[in-house]
Parts: structure tokens; sequence; C-alpha cells
């Protein structure tokens, strides 16, 4: 029989499967969870995952809602095998890259502190938003008031709130600004990028390299990098064009590069592209995140 290991398991560290990336059916972009019970699929779809999912980034966009209702299914008895679940909050820059996207920024929080459902809404309401003469918070209720400042012929408050989601953007300074007056978050989260061309880091690259600065300020300021390419792999635990000294002087070190199947439907609950699987190895706890920033080498791989 499979050993099937337990949150701080007492043989040592093993190697689990992680999703840090995943959607839920309520998502504020891009939902695309249908049927009658979208929720109960999507839990049904992690529980019975293979290779097994351990632990869960549960993702929404300036927001956790998803989040809290991924967490009381667990506590109603679901998910039994997921030792794991974490927050992820998945922010966008007012910086386009080359195809025309906003840059994603991810938010990954430790659900250890009793307090960190409140502790969460109150650090995002600190990013702001500002559209016609009104300021806006990152909360649900300011998502819906924009989204109808934005379309007056909406009425819908989810349909509002999708469209506000979509609106509101946050500078890379305000972000800097916002974790730095909060020594909570410091404590209690992690800061990850999106690497990739379309809407990541790699799409500020351009002939005349004026967005180079800016990018190496971003991916410094980041603790991981959402990628599953083994070029950027490589070059994040200095093994490619930067050495580890380099990494350390110009980027702030060597950053793991994590993966997840991005669901937005629950077709790809669990499926991330190309059976690229995230492992992890370590007790399935969020200070195993923490570590793997300190040992990308050794503590994480996508395969």
């Amino acid at each position: 029989m499979p050993h099937v290991p337990s949150i701080f398991d007492p043989i040592g560290s093993l190697w689990n499967r992680w999703d840090p990336h995943i959607h839920a059916p309520g998502t504020a972009l891009n939902d695309q969870y249908k049927g009658a019970d979208p929720m109960e699929e999507f839990i049904s779809r992690v529980e019975n995952s293979e290779p097994r999912i351990r632990a869960l980034g549960v993702t929404d966009y300036f927001g956790i809602e998803g989040y809290e209702k991924v967490i009381a299914a667990k506590r109603s008895g679901r998910l039994p095998d997921v030792g794991l679940i974490f927050p992820n909050v998945e922010l966008r820059f007012s910086i386009e890259t080359k195809k025309a996207s906003p840059i994603n920024i991810h938010l990954l929080f430790s659900p250890e502190d009793p307090d960190h459902v409140i502790r969460i809404r109150r650090f995002l309401e600190g990013l702001e938003f500002s559209y016609k003469g009104e300021t806006y918070r990152c909360r649900r209720e300011d998502l819906i008031l924009l989204g109808k400042a934005h379309d007056p012929l909406i009425s819908d408050d989810e349909v509002a709130r999708s469209a506000g989601a979509n609106q509101f953007k946050v500078t890379f300074q305000q972000l800097v600004d916002t974790i730095e007056k909060s020594d909570w978050a410091k404590r209690n989260m992690l800061v990850g990028v999106a690497g990739g061309e379309k809407d990541g880091t790699a799409g500020l690259r351009d002939q005349d390299g004026s967005f180079a600065a800016l990018r190496k300020q971003i991916e410094r300021h980041a603790n991981i990098v959402f990628s599953s390419n083994s070029n950027q792999a490589e070059f994040w635990r200095g093994e490619g064009a930067a050495s580890v000294d380099e990494l350390d002087r110009e980027y702030g070190g060597l950053k793991p590069c994590l993966h997840g199947s991005d669901a937005h439907s629950v077709e790809k609950v669990g499926m991330p592209d190309g059976e690229r699987y995230c492992w992890i190895k370590g007790d399935l706890a969020f200070e195993s995140l923490r570590q793997v920033c300190i040992e990308p080498k050794e503590r994480v791989t996508i395969g």
C-alpha cells in the first residue's frame, strides 16, 4: 500500500504534487465553469486527480472568495488528501507586454494565522485604482462599483464584479509601497510574477531594451516565477546565462519556477498543459514554499 504523507511527515521530506495556481468556480475573470453544481465538480476533480494533488493555491483576481469556498468544503470533510490550501491573489500591473496584455502578479498568503482572511482583505484594500474622478479599493464592493461605472448598462453584480476586475490595475510602485507598510504581509506573503511572454516579464523585452530596468525591478521584488519553461528554470537556478553571484547581485537571489493548471474550467482542473506537474519536496505547509525560495535547485521540479 502506498505511503500517504501527513502534513508534517515523521520520515522526512517527501516529494508531493502541488497545484499553486488553480481558479475555482466563480473566479472573477474568464469563469468557464458550467453545470448545476460547478463547485462539486471542481472538488471531485481535485479529489480524483492523478497524480494526486496534495497542495492547492486557490487563485482569484483581486480577492479570495474562491479560497474561502474551497476551505469550507475542506472543513466539511472533502479533499481528504489535500494537506495544504492557501490563497493565491492574482493582480494585474498597469504595464503591457508586447502581446498587449497586462503583467500578472501573484500574492501567495500563508493560511497559518487564524485571522489571515481578515488580514488579507485589509492588505488588499490598501491597493487603489482611480477612474472618472473616483477612487476604488481592491475589494468586492468596489470592483462592482467600478464595473458599473465603466459600463452603466450592467445591472447584475457578478457581471459588474468581472467588469471591474478587468479594469482594475495596480502600479508596481503602489504594490511595493503597500507591502512596505505591512509587517504582517512581509511575514505571511510571497510574491510571484508570471514569467511568460503573453502576461509575464518575458513580454517586456524589446529591441531597444527600454523595459530592461523595469523588468529587472519587478523580478527582483518577486520571490517566485510562474513558468514551466525549462530555460527559465535553469536561468533562475543560476545554471543559465546568469551566474549565482549575478542573480544575487542583480535580482535578489535564486528563484523557484512554479507551475499550476491555471484552471478556469472543469476540464482543466489539475491538468496543466503538457502534463507539466509541479513537485515540491517538503511538508504540506506554507513553510515549504519559503524553503523552496531558498533552495530552488533541491526542492522543486516541473515534469
